[in-house]
């Protein structure tokens, strides 16, 4: 059943956020999104039923079922009301593909041939932890020397005009427009560590 709703909900977001097809399709898929939701849905309240409330939220995982499970229903019917270009309808899109993944690969334990690399990349991303805090840490505090530098921002600019500024901004971080270039540096200094040099073309305006 999980396997068809993560079918259902890749076919969904190719028509509803790709494609943009008509809102009557999309209303079909939300619903047929929805449906398959509620066998997990009515096993979760039998297991609620069974166990009591105590036993059911003693469990961390059940915290987890409960976003997954409740948060797909309101997706369901949020996307048949208001269609999938809302911004908070989007978010709620992304935190569900993230439940999705860990979803799935916990079903995929259930295959012996599958068993150990899921193990194995559970145990690699928790072992992870340390070195991402270090990271970020240091992502973070050379992104604050691309600040000091200026890259990207023409108000810098001493030969150039108010006007020039301006313009030049136009140009600059179109990328990071939305998220202030402040933001934009942070972006930037980890493209750059993963190998994406993009920046030099508005290092040429410094």
């Amino acid at each position: 059943m999980h396997m068809l709703y993560l079918l259902v909900f890749t076919l969904y977001v190719n028509q509803a956020c790709i494609e943009t097809t008509t809102r009557e399709s999309n209303v079909m898929y939300a619903i047929i999104l929805m449906l398959g939701i509620i066998y997990p849905a009515s096993y979760d309240l039998l297991q609620f039923y069974r166990g009591g409330v105590a036993e059911y939220f003693s469990d961390i995982y059940n915290y987890a079922d409960m976003l997954y499970i409740y948060g797909s229903l309101a997706n369901s019917i949020l996307q048949m009301i208001y269609g999938p270009q809302e911004i908070v309808l989007k978010v709620m899109m992304i935190f569900l593909v993230v439940l999705l993944i860990t979803k799935t690969f916990f079903f995929l334990r259930m295959f012996e041939a599958l068993t150990p690399i899921v193990v194995m990349i559970t145990t690699v991303i928790y072992d992870l932890r340390i070195f991402m805090l270090f990271y970020t840490i240091l992502i973070l505090l050379f992104s604050q020397i691309f600040s000091v530098i200026g890259l990207g921002n023409a108000n810098l600019r001493l030969d150039k005009s108010y006007r020039q500024k301006v313009m030049l901004n136009r140009k600059l971080a179109m990328d990071y427009k939305s998220i202030g270039l402040h933001a934009g540096e942070f972006m930037w200094t980890l493209r750059m560590s993963m190998g994406d040099m993009s920046c030099i073309e508005d290092a040429k305006h410094l």
